[in-house]
């Protein structure tokens, strides 16, 4: 059941992003002048700070069950 939660949580924090993008453009935060400084501060800063905190919670175990299942793919 951690696994579910842990995945719930993922899903809804990117459920977050997306409308909290949605409702900035509704509100007139992001427009079509500033939108591509937008694009390049989510690509450029804010996508790889989300990369890197995404493997704080990595532990030995998870990464021998990663490499057990890429073998089984093989």
């Amino acid at each position: 059941m951690t696994q579910f939660n842990l995945m719930l949580n993922l899903q809804l924090t990117l459920l977050t992003f997306i409308l909290t993008g949605m409702l900035s453009y509704w509100l007139g935060i992001i427009t079509s002048k500033n939108i591509d400084g937008f694009r390049q501060l989510l690509i450029k800063l804010l996508l790889p700070i989300m990369v890197f905190n995404s493997f704080k919670s990595v532990t030995m175990d998870t990464i021998n069950l990663s490499m057990q299942a890429l073998i089984l793919t093989q």
